[in-house]
């Protein structure tokens, strides 16, 4: 058992937890049966496709094939037509295919969508009973995470919920209402014992 499903099953002990390839038959037919034993609701779909193909550290070819692994969250999200679905990857997804241009403000606001990053939003905008779609790189740092990491973060709300969606606040830093200080990893896990090495 991944660490990743023990803390689920510890949260969240009565909702189902599937690990496994979103494009095997088993998984999609397990994600069915849940969904179809809930009457066909689903709150919130969160999904993260593999993002080495849109890292600005590797050599970001457009036939990468793990680019196209969001089609299966797009399977996923068209199986469940959830209320609500999460998406993150890392910030190149916004620029992968293009070779110039302006795409950030100087704050790091996203101005315009390469491409790529543009298609695979309007087609997550087509999806089931149809979705707005929201998008922003955020930094886990200002959300009280010791670490220096900026995210795009692709939300959908589905448009038969007459949802208003919006952005949360930061939390810590000189953006955040509170002027909360940013967590340092000491002071996350400076407490932590050190263990003896026995090699």
């Amino acid at each position: 058992m991944t660490c990743t499903e023990q803390t689920h099953k510890k949260t969240y002990p009565h909702i189902p937890f599937e690990n496994g390839d979103l494009s095997s038959e088993k998984v999609k037919s397990r994600i069915k049966e849940y969904v179809d034993s809930n009457t066909g609701k689903l709150s919130m779909l969160v999904g993260g496709p593999p993002c080495q193909g849109f890292s600005m550290a590797g050599p970001r070819k457009l036939d990468d094939e793990r680019n196209k692994l969001y089609v299966f969250l797009k399977r996923a999200i068209n199986l469940t037509n959830p209320e609500f679905f999460v998406a993150e990857n890392v910030k190149g997804f916004v620029t992968i295919g293009e070779k110039s241009g302006k795409f950030f403000s100087p704050d790091g606001k996203i101005e315009r969508l390469g491409k790529v990053a543009s298609t695979i939003i309007d087609e997550m905008s087509s999806l089931g009973d149809g979705y707005d779609v929201h998008y922003k790189i955020l930094n886990a740092k200002d959300y009280g995470v010791a670490q220096n990491r900026e995210r795009v973060f692709i939300i959908g709300v589905r448009k038969d919920i007459g949802y208003k969606f919006h952005w949360p606040l930061p939390s810590h830093g000189p953006n955040s209402p509170k002027k909360k200080q940013y967590v340092t990893l000491k002071k996350a896990i400076g407490d932590i014992p050190l263990v003896a090495d026995e090699s």
